[in-house]
């Protein structure tokens, strides 16, 4: 599953257009209610414009387009996907 900006990011990047990340929400609020979750949810959105910014995307549907490094073995699995 999802469970920070980073991995909204690179979801966002391979495609995805949805994506749940309600565990993490959860936890952070029973570790500091209300304001914990707060906390969580800012750090998520830290982790995003970071990503916009070093990619040079200013919404999700630029990001989506950004160049992607992959691995070897990532690229195969995506492009037998296609």
């Amino acid at each position: 599953g999802l469970r920070t900006g980073l991995d909204i990011a690179k979801a966002i990047a391979l495609g995805a257009r949805a994506g749940g990340l309600a565990a993490p929400v959860l936890r952070a609020q029973r570790a500091g209610g209300y304001e914990g979750a707060l906390a969580f949810l800012r750090e998520l959105e830290s982790s995003l414009v970071t990503a916009h910014l070093l990619t040079g995307s200013r919404t999700p549907a630029e990001l989506a387009q950004a160049p992607r490094h992959l691995s070897a073995t990532l690229r195969n699995w995506i492009d037998e996907l296609v």
